[in-house]
């Protein structure tokens, strides 16, 4: 009954929002994901179909897909600190071994970056969505020896995704937008921030570097060097930004009496 409500709800002013990412947002579409039953689905296509169900657009999908996600995978902190966030590669190829990395991803409910990345491209591919998977460098804190390391441009840090919605280009980083380690407590936090989702290109380049220049969606990219100097010059504003909009999405989902943090 809840769901059916939910839906009602939803379809009643769909039409007014539908193909528009940037105010997508304005409907209910987390509270419907939430009613969604998907605790037993191991299958990835199958999980797809169920949750881009409910919506018929693209950018509906998109938002559908990335509220699963950063509700339902939570960060491997332990994991990643003893160093055994991959999996052991077998060679049984790269398609292969990524599948079963989104497999596991699914099932254990649990990841890194690049697990989350990959389940999100899945998703999006599955429902007939274009999306990437961009590797480069993230800050994380305060901008100090990271972005000296940055310098050698020699790997990477971290992935995230870029989404096509009505033939557009756009940013987002479902890792970063589901939550945050407390480094004291040495765990995670689950609290969805939706500043990475659809992030603007000129906000998304104060955190994020991708190797490949050409995801950084601007007119005029920056080099490695620049993007320090730029993280280094604009942390402080990138911080307020994201800061605002977890805050504002807490106190949201405080007055749906479903608060986003777990």
């Amino acid at each position: 009954m809840r769901i059916f409500l939910v839906l009602i709800a939803f379809l009643m002013v769909g039409n007014l929002f539908a193909g528009n990412p940037d105010t997508v947002a304005a409907l209910n579409v987390d509270s419907i994901v939430r009613c969604l039953d998907t605790k037993k689905i191991k299958d990835p296509d199958e999980l797809a179909a169920i949750i881009t169900g409910p919506f018929e657009t693209d950018s509906l999908k998109v938002r559908a897909i990335y509220c699963w996600v950063v509700q339902n995978i939570s960060y491997n902190y332990a994991a990643y600190r003893k160093g055994t966030q991959h999996m052991p590669y077998r060679g049984e190829g790269i398609d292969a071994y990524n599948y079963k990395r989104i497999c596991k991803t699914i099932s254990t409910k649990k990841g890194v970056c690049e697990d989350y990345s990959l389940v999100f491209q899945y998703l999006c591919r599955v429902s007939n969505i274009k999306c990437e998977k961009v590797t480069g460098w993230a800050l994380t804190s305060k901008p100090r020896n990271i972005l000296k390391v940055t310098l050698s441009q020699s790997s990477s840090n971290h992935a995230w995704n870029a989404v096509m919605i009505n033939d557009k280009w756009y940013l987002t980083d479902v890792t970063f937008g589901s939550g945050y380690v407390d480094l004291k407590k040495r765990r995670f936090i689950r609290c969805q921030n939706d500043y990475y989702y659809l992030t603007p290109p000129d906000d998304f380049i104060l955190n994020h570097h991708p190797k490949d220049k050409r995801w950084q969606l601007l007119e005029n990219p920056l080099s490695i060097k620049e993007f320090v100097n730029n993280a280094k010059a604009n942390y402080p504003a990138f911080l307020a930004k994201s800061k605002k909009s977890y805050h504002e999405h807490l106190k949201e989902g405080k007055k749906r009496t479903e608060s986003p943090c777990e």
